[in-house]
């Protein structure tokens, strides 16, 4: 019959497509230290790298996939004696089931090396039209050659066409991430990680919550348990205290607000519940080590180093 509008999986799946882009680096050319707010996913189609995160160094390859988790601190460096162009796709995306990252729920690995060359090209062929019509439509949207992360396109804007051709990037980056999900399958756990429904209720009123002052008493009475249990189920399922996961989604909404819009320091630090622009400031220096106007432009002028 069809029905599977009661599978609350797919009520709570948050799927969001921000960029793909092919590049070709020099084989000497350093791509550097730089964290995103987005989940980015490399398909390396030739050269060699070093890249090191979570405190563990791979040296990547053609073939090899790349699956970097968001705010995670990425170091990619040249390897001595390589000749070849360091050549890849990168795919930027947001993906959630509400409220955990999909990677982490999912257990994504961070490196796939050496996948089976038909099924590497298949993802690479998929990725090859979906970076095609994308670019199609940023080019109806007169969107290039500035990049799309920065210019915002009113809905009011879109006409009905490109509607049209919006839902097709959006469709077909759905059917890119389910053949992808497909090609990773066998590294995956056969059970996503279980996260206890007061944790989940409780996470989705921090991120329905994040431009008001909000107290553990409050979190605490959404679940009608004790402060002192809460925080016991929020160390034993994600490892922090359930205020360290507000600061962390704070933070999280202000890079995508640093790197995605226009917004002024002060404006952000309204949006994302701090008292004022100067306790704002200091937190991100203390999480981060720079200020928010340096992380803004340190990430737009590494644009080309996703």
């Amino acid at each position: 019959m069809g029905h599977i509008r009661h599978v609350g999986f797919l009520k709570d799946l948050s799927l969001r497509f921000n960029w793909i882009i092919e590049w070709k680096f020099k084989p000497e050319e350093e791509l550097g230290q730089v964290a995103f707010p987005h989940t980015l996913i490399w398909l390396v189609l030739g050269g060699r790298r070093t890249i090191t995160f979570k405190e563990r160094t791979w040296e990547i390859r053609r073939g090899d996939l790349v699956i970097i988790p968001p705010h995670v601190m990425r170091d990619v460096q040249a390897c001595p004696g390589e000749r070849e162009l360091f050549h890849y796709i990168t795919v930027s995306c947001d993906i959630r089931v509400e409220p955990l990252e999909f990677t982490d729920l999912y257990r994504f690995p961070n490196v796939i090396p050496n996948v089976e060359p038909t099924e590497f090209a298949a993802i690479v062929e998929c990725s090859h039209h979906l970076l095609k019509i994308t670019d199609d439509i940023l080019f109806r949207l007169d969107l290039r050659p500035i990049p799309a992360r920065i210019k915002h396109v009113p809905t009011h804007e879109v006409d009905v066409d490109e509607t049209s051709a919006l839902l097709e990037v959006d469709g077909m980056f759905r059917l890119w991430f389910s053949r992808f999900f497909r090609l990773i399958r066998p590294t995956l756990p056969d059970q996503p990680m279980f996260v206890d429904p007061r944790i989940q209720k409780v996470c989705v009123y921090i991120l329905n919550n994040l431009a008001h002052t909000v107290k553990i008493s409050d979190l605490a009475r959404q679940v009608f348990t004790s402060e002192s249990h809460l925080r016991m189920l929020f160390r034993k399922t994600l490892g922090i205290s359930p205020m360290d996961y507000l600061q962390q989604e704070r933070m999280r909404r202000t890079k995508e607000l640093l790197l995605n819009t226009e917004y002024s320091i002060k404006e952000i630090s309204e949006k994302t519940g701090f008292a004022n622009q100067n306790i704002f400031s200091r937190a991100f220096v203390n999480l981060e080590g720079i200020s928010p106007r340096e992380y803004r432009k340190r990430l737009r002028e590494h644009h080309g180093h996703y």
